[in-house]
């Protein structure tokens, strides 16, 4: 259209005889023609590469500039991205601070959003907060993840999945609590699992030494501080407050603890009946009570200090000693190894012998009782002695009066003990035995003073009494026992 315009120009120019005039027309006209042809082939070029409608390239092209300069997109005179000399890109801002730096310039505008197929997969909204997966406002400056959260791994199995490291010794989870304000139970994790009554649980924890690690810290607090604390509530049912398991070792005790033990409730063993098997009532223990070797002692505190032994004067047996009587009450403990930060075993564990005092308690009232028999038969046996000793009260006399009984030597003994005595000439006198009930064992015919011998083969363990009867009243009684 343009070229049309220059022909009808010259021809008309060319029939114009003013010499002046026409010369300075013709000269306006070249630099018209040069600036008309600047124009168009700007226009050529820039259709090359923004042309409305598309255009079709035969080879890569590219929008910008080769000089050290930034190159904007801009629409109704302002600049709405910026690409800087450097590369950074800037959506909102001509001075983009990152690779690529968004920035909203309206109160409401959130500052990106993802879709695919027509879905929000992922959100920057206007109060900071990122939304994956979702639509969903998230919270301020916070995180909503729509789906399962995997950390070092593609296939979480829960809503937080953490994968640890293979060559790292640091924690998988470290949570910190910083608040600083005094006089406030703040938690490092606040843990709900409640989805009916009778079912969910807050912490589930395994471990391959430990499962939970508790470890209250109170520094300088003079009030109490607790490890591990438990509460279990509710309306109906059967609550723990904290329940232990144990199976499956060498060892197992489903709660152990290194000090002292307290409760202000009761403390409960399972006795019941349907529980038990070869119940037997005949067991005799007051021959064993009497094999017992109770003592008084002090434990090593200072040289097994990290057990936290009891201070002070103590009172009970010595394993291996009971171990000798009661076998079933003792058992082998371990006391757990410790370990630093990195796994390392720091202090060997410790073994030791245990002994189970509760369960002396049933043996101790069974002693109770057949001493309370022995005793029983003894006053009967008294009042018949008596009877017969006021009969022959005036013979009694006499033969007493020449009569003793001494110790057996050694005692106690495991195989042959020597019994001395002393009787009356012409006086009918025997050695009788009786086992800890109070049965005679053995009756010793005795015609002159002496000695005689008892040996441990003759007898079973325990405890007896021997007694010197000369005309048929009781001139003295000692106890002795055999050991086996």
């Amino acid at each position: 259209m343009y070229s049309q315009y220059l022909i009808q120009l010259a021809i008309a120019l060319s029939k114009y005889n003013h010499l002046t005039i026409k010369t300075f027309i013709m000269k306006k006209l070249h630099v018209f023609t040069l600036a008309f042809f600047v124009v168009c082939i700007t226009n050529a070029y820039s259709q090359t590469f923004l042309k409305d409608g598309g255009n079709a390239l035969g080879a890569p092209g590219t929008v910008g500039n080769n000089s050290n300069q930034d190159f904007g997109i801009e629409t109704d005179g302002t600049i709405r991205l910026n690409v800087q000399a450097d590369g950074d890109v800037g959506i909102g801002t001509l001075t983009p601070s990152a690779q690529l730096q968004v920035k909203t310039n309206a109160s409401g505008e959130d500052g990106l959003r993802v879709q695919i197929l027509g879905v929000t997969k992922l959100l920057v909204d206007d109060g900071g907060g990122v939304s994956v997966g979702s639509l969903t406002t998230p919270p301020a400056n916070g995180l909503y993840v729509a789906g399962d959260v995997g950390i070092a791994t593609s296939l979480p199995t829960s809503r937080l999945h953490v994968e640890g490291s293979t060559t790292s010794t640091s924690p998988v989870v470290d949570i910190d609590n910083n608040y600083t304000s005094s006089n406030s139970d703040v938690g490092g994790i606040d843990v709900t699992s409640t989805v009916a009554p009778g079912y969910g649980y807050g912490v589930y924890a395994e471990g391959g030494w430990r499962g939970v690690y508790g470890f209250g810290n109170g520094t300088t607090y003079t009030g109490s501080s607790t490890g591990v604390y438990g509460i279990a509530t509710g309306t109906a049912g059967t609550r723990y407050g904290v329940y232990g398991y144990a199976s499956g070792g060498t060892t197992n005790y489903g709660v152990y603890a290194a000090g002292n033990m307290a409760y202000t409730g009761s403390l409960f063993d399972v006795s019941d009946r349907k529980f038990k098997s070869n119940i037997n009532y005949n067991e005799t223990a007051l021959d064993k009570i009497m094999m017992l070797k109770p003592a008084t002692y002090t434990m090593k505190t200072e040289e097994f200090k990290r057990m936290n032994l009891a201070d002070g004067l103590r009172h009970g047996f010595i394993a291996q000693e009971l171990a000798e009587v009661f076998p079933e009450l003792v058992a082998e403990n371990v006391f757990p190894e410790e370990r630093d930060e990195n796994g390392k075993i720091t202090d060997e564990e410790i073994r030791y012998q245990g002994v189970n005092y509760i369960a002396m308690i049933p043996i101790l009232t069974k002693a109770i009782q057949e001493q309370q028999q022995i005793i029983e038969d003894l006053e009967s046996r008294l009042a018949a002695l008596e009877s017969t000793s006021n009969n022959n009260s005036g013979k009694a006399a006499s033969s007493f009066t020449s009569a003793s009984l001494e110790q057996n030597a050694p005692n106690p003994f495991s195989s042959t003990t020597v019994i001395r005595y002393s009787i009356p000439s012409g006086a009918s006198a025997f050695l009788q035995l009786n086992d800890a009930r109070g049965s005679v064992i053995k009756t010793i015919p005795l015609d002159e003073s002496g000695q005689c011998t008892i040996q441990a083969y003759e007898l079973a363990a325990g405890n007896y009494t021997y007694s010197l009867l000369v005309n048929n009243s009781v001139v003295d009684s000692k106890q002795m026992t055999l050991l086996k």
